[in-house]
């Protein structure tokens, strides 16, 4: 049982998902459009993943820290949109377990929403 196995379970066949190295992965969520639903959805993700952790025993939680950036579509690569998720990603990182940070694409501002 893997953390790629508790995020199968909560995708959708629209969207795309992949490990890009270590312990990050990567996702395109395909119908998520707002702040609330980003939310909802790592809340599936992490109550998933902890049930996991229990049923393998697992002592030491492992915790999710998360970068995100929203597009409202138009001529936007992936690798911009990578590039600002993993700048929120590494702030997450930085303020803590459980952690949620969300940078707006256009104005380059990265905001610490969530986690401890």
């Amino acid at each position: 049982i893997s953390f790629s196995e508790s995020l199968k379970s909560v995708v959708s066949p629209k969207d795309l998902t992949g490990r890009i190295g270590g312990d990050e992965f990567t996702l395109f969520l395909a119908d998520i459009n707002e702040k609330s639903e980003i939310e909802d959805f790592l809340a599936m993700l992490k109550a998933d993943w902890e049930e996991r952790q229990k049923a393998l025993e697992i002592q030491d939680k492992i915790s999710i820290s998360a970068g995100i950036t929203f597009t409202s579509g138009g001529n936007v690569s992936y690798e911009a949109l990578l590039n600002k998720a993993d700048q929120a990603l590494y702030l997450a990182k930085r303020t803590g377990i459980m952690s949620l940070c969300i940078g707006n694409f256009y104005s380059g501002e990265i905001r610490r929403t969530y986690g401890n």
